[in-house]
């Protein structure tokens, strides 16, 4: 009889919040064990091949490398060296009509600013100085890694450090929208210049101005100034290497082997694989949805309601790149002024070139907010769907590359069903609940599950990107790591 293994902690997936979690254990000296269902990790921000074509799971911008950033103190307590870029423009955006790139530098941005949108009232100008000092302070606040919500003593004593007299600046805002600062500030008129401001927040959090939660809102639009890296490898290149942080630390982590059912068992939890085979850990972290995490538990998956979440249509690109000038990897394409949340309307385009001798082979990701009960259709239709976004979205990067049409050496399409398929999201929602007032900050979901089994991911505080579910992993660590009576490393 084989005898069953036995761990401090066990980690369902191989998401940013789960490497994290897992990375910080092992330091900690934990018996650490991390469980992969795919063959690579990272998740939504992992990577795959495809017909001699690489691509991120996910169009995903790197940030949170900079000096202080919450990455780069990850990777440094790891003692885990990263080579990498900062980008200027982090980002290039094509209006309908004009092409303008967010320049890091805050005075460069705001001269900038001016000439791409000349007759934009003088509110805009303040607009973005608001910005400026929330945007810092809010980013100032997220470095010194606070939990919420506050829910224990121990989250508060985490918390302290974010709190100086300059935290003023933050509070007011933390029930408003940026709709609500835009109007206050007079930062209305320009249907060119609110496209903009919409693009960047739909993408980063999830909800336009007019429901965006004005905290998340300016670090949202501060972030991409402050700290947007260029890695080669991408995310996925980054989660390798927190995997191998963890084996070099003593942990194991396990791929081809996915969870199937968690049960409480003389208080310990046994993780049943899907091979059968069951380990028992005192603590687990289970980096997957709330929904996911009921489906493990054995009881019905709570899926957002309506409104509450999105899911994502990307479309794939292998292109023979010849020829082609050097361009920036990121653009965010905006085909018209009004409704972005309709599907195709706003597109995240991802350029990645190849290496060496594969160097012309380029693989081009897109990708756009789509609600899963779209795609919750009869086949057919949903074939018809798929195909209409796949030429809205080929249009988007014809604004990049004009003739990409006689480039495309592969084309292939993911929609909500794909990510439930593969990453294991019940319902295919990603990127987390939108971030709007009620659910950020104090309001956050809670990412404690039950005695000994705590969430990390996109659905607990902060929410969405590698940022985010990297500040969920510690968070989840923290608690494990003291429910074990090990001092956390950060």
């Amino acid at each position: 009889m084989v005898q069953q293994q036995e761990f401090d902690l066990a980690v369902i997936g191989s998401g940013f919040g789960g490497l994290v979690a897992a990375a910080l254990a092992a330091k900690a000296g934990a018996k650490t064990v991390l469980f992969e269902r795919h063959t690579r990790p990272g998740g939504c921000a992992g990577d795959f091949a495809l017909e001699g074509f690489w691509f991120p799971a996910g169009a995903t911008v790197v940030t949170g490398l900079e000096p202080g950033g919450i990455l780069r103190q990850v990777f440094d307590i790891l003692d885990v060296h990263i080579e990498s870029s900062p980008l200027d423009p982090s980002i290039v955006f094509h209006l309908p009509d004009r092409t303008v790139p967010y320049l890091a530098d805050h005075d460069a941005w705001a001269d900038e600013f001016a000439r791409s949108f000349p007759g934009a009232p003088a509110g805009y100008r303040r607009f973005w100085r608001w910005v400026r000092l929330v945007g810092g302070e809010v980013y100032r606040i997220g470095s010194a890694l606070p939990s919420f919500p506050l829910e224990r003593p121990a989250d508060v004593r985490r918390s302290l450090r974010a709190v100086r007299p300059s935290l003023a600046l933050a509070a007011p805002w933390l029930f408003s929208t940026v709709g609500r600062v835009k109007q206050l500030l007079g930062a209305r008129g320009s249907a060119e210049a609110d496209a903009l401001i919409d693009a960047l927040l739909l993408d980063a959090t999830g909800a336009t101005a007019s429901e965006c939660s004005a905290v998340q809102g300016a670090i949202a639009l501060d972030l991409y100034r402050r700290g947007c890296q260029w890695v080669d490898g991408g995310t996925g290149a980054l989660a390798m290497r927190l995997v191998r942080a963890v084996r070099s630390l003593g942990g194991e982590v396990r791929f081809a082997a996915g969870i199937a059912g968690l049960v409480r068992e003389h208080a310990a939890w046994t993780l049943v694989l899907d091979s059968g085979e069951r380990v028992t850990a005192r603590a687990v972290v289970a980096n997957v949805p709330p929904a996911g995490l009921d489906l493990l538990l054995g009881r019905p998956p709570r899926l957002p309601k309506p409104g509450e979440a999105w899911g994502a249509f990307v479309l794939h690109l292998g292109i023979d790149a010849a020829g082609l000038p050097q361009l920036h990897p990121f653009h965010q394409v905006v085909a018209e002024t009004a409704d972005l949340d309709r599907p195709g309307a706003n597109a995240l385009v991802s350029i990645y070139p190849g290496r060496g001798a594969r160097a012309n082979r380029w693989s081009i990701s897109v990708s756009t907010h789509v609600q899963p009960a779209e795609f919750a259709v009869p086949p057919a239709e949903a074939c018809q769907r798929r195909a209409r976004l796949e030429q809205q979205l080929l249009a988007a990067v014809r604004r990049v590359i004009p003739d990409v049409d006689r480039r495309v050496q592969l084309l292939r399409s993911a929609t909500p069903a794909t990510y439930q398929r593969f990453t294991g999201r019940p319902g295919g929602f990603v990127g987390g609940l939108r971030q709007v007032p009620s659910v950020v900050a104090l309001r956050a979901p809670s990412h404690r599950a039950a005695r000994g089994l705590w969430l990390a991911g996109d659905h607990t505080f902060p929410g969405q990107g590698t940022v985010g579910t990297a500040l969920s992993g510690i968070n989840a660590a923290r608690d494990a790591l003291e429910f074990l009576g090990k001092e956390p490393p950060l």
